[in-house]
């Protein structure tokens, strides 16, 4: 029955089958049964939109494969102090906390103030704060919850040479946070990751040069010029365990545009709806998300 069960999708798993007899909850709540169903699951972009008015939306990606989870749960709450806008985390390990924890943190520089109302990256270990405009970047150890600062690989800005500027973007890649650096005009798009968060230092693991013909004919709308195309081009997140590398069009929907860091190939998928002011994640639909509730 294990091995029935286990290819049933996670919503339908989790309200529904669990409760038809006490062998068959207690298959779906053993932690072994949880890990075979992730690796069966689908994994795919989750897009939510943080302003008004919200919304969500998932795109399926393909198979999660093999994968290894293990560990507590942790959740981490952020609020800034109206008075010196200072950041005060609290935290919570699910199944073992009765009560929320505060976290005490070490003096960060004024300049990591400017992080703390953007969106955080999570990668389980670690959490981060990090924004594109900013030299810096604050790191979180959940497990001994101690604060790191350290330099970004590059900040969003103009060169000196005209027209031409740069580009920087964040994402969770596996267990590391990554920082894409794009290089304007053209399609040149420089990968960081984030070797050893306590002493900061980051490695650069790829340049993609993406042809920029090629990509145009994946578009068959016609709604833009080759020139126009490339230029709102924007790299949101990783899939596949840190293969593929996903781009949209900035402020339009369509479909999404994957590059395989692995095989050099461009190809498209899905498509969304037009969300401006939106997050985006690698996401696997399964029950590790429902049982963490």
């Amino acid at each position: 029955m294990f091995y029935i069960l286990v290819w049933l999708p996670a919503d339908i798993l989790y309200h529904s089958v669990r409760y038809v007899c006490r062998q068959w909850y207690n298959i779906i709540q053993d932690p072994h049964f949880i890990k075979e169903q992730l690796s069966r699951s689908v994994m795919g972009l989750f897009s939510h939109k943080i302003k008004a008015p919200h919304g969500f939306q998932f795109t399926e990606f393909g198979k999660m494969g093999p994968v290894v989870t293990e560990g507590e749960h942790k959740v981490l709450g952020t609020y800034i102090n109206s008075g010196d806008k200072s950041l005060d985390c609290l935290m919570l390990t699910l199944g073992k906390d009765h009560a929320w924890k505060l976290i005490r943190r070490e003096k960060l520089s004024d300049a990591c103030s400017k992080l703390w109302l953007n969106r955080t990256f999570s990668t389980g270990e670690f959490i981060y704060w990090a924004r594109d405009t900013v030299s810096h970047v604050v790191a979180l150890d959940v497990e001994t919850e101690i604060f790191y600062e350290f330099p970004s690989p590059a900040v969003s800005k103009i060169l000196a040479v005209q027209s031409r500027w740069i580009d920087v973007y964040y994402s969770e890649r596996g267990k590391s946070l990554s920082c894409m650096v794009r290089h304007h005009p053209g399609l040149s798009v420089d990968v960081w990751v984030l070797s050893d968060p306590t002493s900061g230092e980051w490695k650069k693991i790829y340049k993609i040069d993406m042809d920029a013909r090629a990509l145009i004919s994946l578009f068959d709308d016609g709604m833009y010029s080759l020139s126009e195309e490339c230029r709102s081009l924007c790299p949101i997140a990783w899939v596949k365990n840190g293969d593929v590398l996903i781009f949209v069009v900035f402020g339009d929907s369509g479909p999404y545009v994957a590059f395989d860091v692995k095989t050099g190939k461009t190809f498209t998928f899905g498509r969304r709806e037009k969300m401006s002011g939106s997050m985006w994640c690698g996401f696997s639909y399964s029950l590790v998300s429902w049982t963490a509730n």
